[in-house]
């Protein structure tokens, strides 16, 4: 069975050629007030200096490298890597609100059964200015069929072991 960092979240970025939002996604984790954090770069064969970013962090962030495969492939092998207990998917090209692992981590401490959490989403132009495009979904039980046809599927944090169960790692996601 694999130990995780009891508490400690790992954030898993995927990135192809990202290197125009890469950093700003990488701050977004770093200003956390959420303070036992990790943070997984997988750069996914970029031709531009997204690794370059990624690993001028040092220690912060762990940047691995492969042949372009594709961006779920990117992310199971950031997951693979990933020591933490809790696990929260952030796209290269997205920013985490400041408050995100810290409420959301919160829920699942409280409920230990629970074995995702997620939030609503704001869109945002180049210039960062919100666009008037807003997901808040409310819904409970399975969320899987609800929210992987929409853009929340990557707006939340999970457990790798939800309700205690023995060896329970999350599945990796289909390439």
């Amino acid at each position: 069975m694999t130990r995780y960092a009891p508490g400690r979240a790992s954030v898993v970025i995927p990135c192809f050629n990202a290197s125009r939002y890469l950093r700003e996604a990488i701050e977004s984790v770093l200003a956390q007030t959420y303070a036992d954090v990790e943070i997984v770069v997988c750069d996914d064969g970029s031709h531009d200096d997204s690794a370059t970013i990624a690993s001028s962090y040092g220690p912060r962030v762990q940047c691995l490298q492969q042949a372009n495969a594709g961006p779920s492939a990117a992310r199971n092998r950031a997951l693979a890597a990933a020591t933490g207990e809790y696990v929260a998917l952030l796209d290269a090209d997205d920013r985490f609100h400041a408050r995100k692992l810290e409420r959301q981590l919160a829920v699942l401490a409280e409920h230990p059964k629970v074995g995702a959490v997620y939030c609503g989403w704001r869109l945002v132009d180049e210039a960062g200015r919100p666009l008037p495009e807003q997901g808040w979904p409310r819904v409970e039980g399975d969320l899987l069929p609800r929210l992987l046809p929409n853009r929340a599927a990557y707006c939340h944090c999970y457990s790798r072991n939800p309700g205690g169960h023995r060896g329970g790692r999350a599945p990796g996601l289909k390439t």
